[in-house]
C-alpha cells in the first residue's frame, strides 16, 4: 500500500513494481499537457533533454523550465508553478469541482483507440458521466466538440447548451482542452 503526502507526494514508499515511478511519469505528462503552449510535440522533446519526466514532477519548475526545449508562453506559465505536482493538484482540483474524472494513459478506462498510439494520444483525458460507456467501448454515438481556450462568455453558453442537450439524448460528447 502507497503511503501519500500533501497531494501527489510519495514519501517512505519502496517502490520494486515501478508503480510510485510510472504513476509520477503519468501525472508529470498530464501536467504538461494542461499547461498552455504544451503539446505532445513539447512533452516528447521534453522528455528526451530530461531523460525522465517522473523526475521533474516534484522538481521546482524554476530550476528546469527556463532551459527547457518549450514555446516561451509555457516557460512563463511554468516558471510560476512551484513543481509540476502542485500545478496538477491545482488541475485535478478544478476538474472535481466542474464534477470530472480524470483518465491518465494506462487507466483502465483510457479508451482503446487512444491507446494504440500514446505517442499521439492526449496523456489526459477529463469526463463526466459514465466512463466505462466511452463511445470505443459501447456502440453509440458521438460528437467531437472543438472549440478555443479563449472562447468568449456567449459561445462559452451555448456550447454547454448544446452539448447538455446532446449528452441529455445519450450522445457521448468528446471535447478537448478548452477553458
Amino acid at each position: 500500500r502507497l503511503n501519500q503526502t500533501q497531494g501527489t507526494r510519495w514519501t517512505g514508499v519502496s517502490d520494486p513494481s515501478g508503480i510510485v515511478g510510472f504513476m509520477s511519469l503519468q501525472l508529470a505528462k498530464a501536467a504538461l499537457w494542461c499547461t498552455p503552449g504544451i503539446g505532445n510535440g513539447s512533452i516528447s522533446a521534453l522528455e528526451q533533454q530530461s531523460g525522465n519526466l517522473a523526475e521533474l514532477f516534484e522538481q521546482p519548475c524554476h530550476e528546469w523550465a527556463g532551459r527547457a526545449p518549450l514555446r516561451p508562453e509555457a516557460k512563463v506559465f511554468l516558471m510560476k508553478q512551484p513543481s509540476l505536482s502542485v500545478h496538477w493538484q491545482t488541475v485535478a482540483e478544478k476538474a472535481s469541482s466542474v464534477h470530472c474524472q480524470v483518465v491518465l494513459q494506462g487507466d483502465e478506462h483510457y479508451p482503446k483507440r487512444f491507446a494504440v498510439n500514446p505517442e499521439v494520444a492526449p496523456p489526459v483525458l477529463f469526463a463526466r458521466g459514465d466512463v466505462a460507456r466511452h463511445p470505443s467501448e459501447q456502440p453509440g454515438l458521438s460528437c467531437a466538440w472543438v472549440g478555443s481556450r479563449s472562447s468568449s462568455s456567449r459561445d462559452a453558453i451555448q456550447s454547454s447548451r448544446w452539448s447538455a442537450e446532446l449528452a441529455q439524448a445519450g450522445v457521448c460528447i468528446v471535447s478537448g482542452a478548452a477553458e
